[in-house]
């Protein structure tokens, strides 16, 4: 059976060694099923990568692989069971003295002026012949059965309680599970089974980092492993593009943004019509930008009664040269507060009629609120989230636990949400 196996390129997929090699962790556990270990049980010779940001990709041994956070990598099972193969018939070379069927000369029903009645007994004896041209397909069939042979193939059965899926490193990996495709997925094979990998859907780097986990599948209590898979890739944010100074640079997901060598001028950055950042950038600047509008739980449940309104730039890599102006919806009227390390401090901002937007002076892009009156709580002790979605803490993100962690693995569908690309322009308003 084929391996990802790849000598020459480093980001490709790659066979490792021994299952012993490094200390693995669990990152996933079988359902409740009792299922005998398959017969060469192990991997595909290509994966798929599903990703908002870049759709559908599939590699095969010696591509470089590009993730995306955020991005959920699909690495097939395979297994060695019997399969119908139907021989190929052999092609068939007609005599052409004894099969050869004379022509029939045009308008030859004008020329006689009526049909050619057929002899009695002719239609019978032709249905019946084995030379009748209907028939030669039935008999190839008899004559070339389908024959069942060992050969690799996707596997679709079910997934034993005590497989587990084991990594031998998970950096920049959210989860993994078993995962059976349906009809749904469209990308993948229906009802065979795949591991499904999810990449973290953060990243606060403005440069690219390595990716590297080992993976293979064992059954608890037997020595039954498959190989070790190994995948390395390049893991970045989206390439925003080099910073226009005569269009607005639109930011529509993270995205990372670059002044080009010897530029400088005035950028304005438009969050996809949430909010806009104006400032002054220079030769060597490259940030990280990524706008979050979900609500801080804590400040809402303190402040029912106030409409509020989030903008939640996260990551640090988000300072400017300059101070610029961060241009917030909301009234003359509205409260601003920004939220640093729990606490909420008052902002001062000047009310653009024209816009009807509060304009912010800063050289930090941070974690905003507005409200439409003067929140009672000015400090808060954020909970623990669920995921970095549910708050504006992301600094343990990055820095997942190293100890054993069991996922129960299920089929659900996955549904890819469509993002409009990063590093869109517009024209520039004077």
């Amino acid at each position: 059976m084929k391996k990802f196996v790849s000598a020459a390129v480093v980001t490709a997929m790659i066979a490792s060694m021994g299952v012993g090699a490094m200390a693995d962790v669990s990152f996933g556990s079988g359902a409740s099923s009792d299922v005998a270990w398959p017969t060469d049980f192990g991997f595909g010779e290509k994966l798929t990568v599903i990703g908002a940001a870049n759709g559908v990709n599939e590699y095969v041994a010696g591509e470089k692989i590009s993730l995306n956070p955020g991005d959920v990598i699909y690495m097939p099972l395979t297994h060695t069971t019997l399969v119908e193969e139907t021989p190929e018939a052999p092609e068939e070379t007609p005599d052409e003295d004894e099969n050869q069927i004379p022509e029939t000369p045009e308008n030859e029903d004008e020329t006689n002026g009526s049909e050619e009645e057929t002899p009695e007994g002719e239609e019978e004896t032709d249905a019946e012949g084995d030379a009748s041209e209907e028939n030669i397909p039935e008999l190839r069939s008899q004559a070339n059965p389908a024959a069942q042979v060992m050969a690799t193939a996707p596997y679709t059965g079910k997934v034993d309680k005590d497989w587990k899926i084991k990594f031998s490193a998970r950096d920049f990996v959210e989860n993994a599970s078993f995962y059976t495709a349906t009809e749904k997925d469209t990308n993948l094979v229906n009802g065979a089974l795949y591991i499904k990998v999810e990449m973290d859907d953060q990243l606060d780097s403005v440069d690219s980092e390595s990716v590297s986990y080992g993976v293979y599948i064992n059954e608890s209590g037997t020595n039954n492993k498959t190989e070790r898979v190994t995948v390395k890739a390049e893991f970045a944010n989206i390439y925003g593009g080099e910073v226009s100074f005569d269009f607005i640079n639109f930011v529509a997901q993270p995205s990372v943004w670059e002044v080009k060598s010897e530029k400088s001028g005035n950028a304005v950055f438009d969050f996809a019509g949430e909010c806009f950042f104006d400032v002054n950038m220079y030769d060597g600047e490259k940030v990280l930008l990524d706008l979050s509008r979900d609500y801080v739980r804590e400040i809402a449940i303190t402040n029912e009664d106030a409409e509020l309104e989030f903008y939640n730039f996260r990551g640090t890599h988000d300072e400017f040269i300059r101070k610029g102006t961060l241009s917030l919806y909301g009234n003359e009227d509205s409260f601003v507060y920004e939220i640093v390390d729990g606490k909420l401090y008052d902002v001062d901002f000047d009310y653009n009629k024209e816009e009807e937007t509060l304009e912010i002076v800063t050289d930090s892009l941070g974690h905003y609120v507005v409200s439409d009156i003067e929140l009672e709580a000015k400090e808060f002790k954020p909970s623990k989230p669920s995921s970095d979605k549910d708050n504006n803490n992301d600094s343990d993100k990055n820095n997942p636990d190293t100890g054993a962690v069991d996922f129960v693995g299920s089929a659900v569908a996955l549904a890819v949400a469509s993002v409009a690309a990063a590093g869109a322009l517009a024209l520039k308003r004077k």
